[in-house]
């Protein structure tokens, strides 16, 4: 993907790069004719990922105080659907988000000029668990696990606004996606044509297109009034189930499957809190300010992301990452 020229590119520092979610920001953004930093533990992997053309950096010390930085955006973060929360998996839940963003913050004091803004992923996981409740920005942290991490994560990156550097937290719904993420792995029974329903099938699930995480962000970039939460999803949440229909339709399934609750959380323990229990969560603060969705309904961005070829390609890929190999650290 060639450059777009662009008089006075923006320089963007970017974490979480190799991510599914930030390979994707980084293809536009450098497409768009912004220059990019990437922060990166593996430049190897960084390079055959993202363009020749992207600085990648293994440490924030490597960048000279002196480096003009207009934007950061915070997408690192291990996996949460990649194993089960045990004392040391939810360590490196905690430590891979508030240790990269505290090392963030750490490098804007330093900075001789703080970057306009700083854009910190976070998820819906904030909120808890609120069954029909409808949920928005305003909205308290929840009590479980997820909540805390998220919380844990926002108030690391709020410690930025103390240097002038404005702050939006990108709290994520599900995020469908080509290739990667979340939407293979619910269509990985498709290829032995099932189809799986997690639980009642009546959960919430909020949920956005990647490309309107992309233009979410690109709004924040250019919205001076955008600050604080940001509520990453539709106004147009769906059920579990009414979500598996419409994927079903692309490749319509043999046999259907439905696995209990009560199965999933024996089993899953507290990782069955992201099948089984959902967010209905509106956004309220960006679509306040004049942002508009490209997929708000769910059958238009499946239509995008889905066709005979994608649905075996999205599989290949989706088993081509770590997510089933035990991740190092975990006990």
């Amino acid at each position: 993907m060639n450059a777009e020229f662009k008089p006075n590119p923006r320089t963007i520092l970017i974490t979480g790069a190799t991510g599914f979610i930030g390979q994707y920001i980084c293809r536009t953004a450098h497409a768009a004719g912004d220059h990019l930093i990437v922060l990166s533990r593996d430049p190897k992997k960084a390079r055959n990922r993202l363009s020749a053309a992207i600085q990648i950096v293994t440490n924030v010390d490597q960048i000279d105080r002196a480096q003009h930085i207009d934007v950061v955006i915070n997408l690192a973060g291990a996996p949460i659907a990649g194993w089960f929360w045990t004392r040391a998996r939810r360590q490196l839940l905690l430590d891979s988000r508030v240790q990269t963003t505290q090392a963030i913050v750490d490098l804007i004091e330093r900075l001789e000029k703080k970057p306009n803004l700083l854009v910190s992923a976070s998820a819906i996981g904030y909120y808890g668990i609120h069954g029909e409740r409808r949920l928005i920005e305003s909205d308290k942290a929840g009590s479980i696990f997820q909540s805390r991490l998220c919380e844990q994560w926002e108030k690391t990156a709020r410690q930025a606004e103390r240097f002038g550097t404005r702050v939006c937290l990108l709290r994520l719904g599900l995020v469908l996606g080509r290739g990667g993420g979340v939407l293979s792995m619910l269509m990985l029974p498709l290829m032995v044509r099932s189809q799986f329903l997690f639980g009642s099938g009546n959960q919430w699930v909020s949920w956005i297109h990647i490309e309107d995480v992309a233009r979410l962000i690109k709004f924040a970039i250019e919205t001076d009034a955008l600050r604080g939460p940001v509520n990453g999803t539709t106004s147009r949440p769906v059920n579990h189930k009414e979500l598996m229909v419409e994927i079903a339709k692309r490749r319509r399934p043999l046999f259907k499957i439905k696995i209990p609750a009560a199965v999933l959380r024996w089993t899953l323990g507290e990782v069955a809190q992201l099948f089984v229990d959902g967010q209905k969560v509106a956004p309220i603060s960006a679509p306040a300010l004049g942002f508009k969705y490209r997929f708000e309904k769910l059958n238009r961005a499946l239509d995008d992301l889905l066709s005979k070829h994608s649905v075996r390609k999205s599989v290949e890929d989706y088993l081509a990452t770590t997510i089933f190999k035990r991740p190092r650290g975990s006990q």
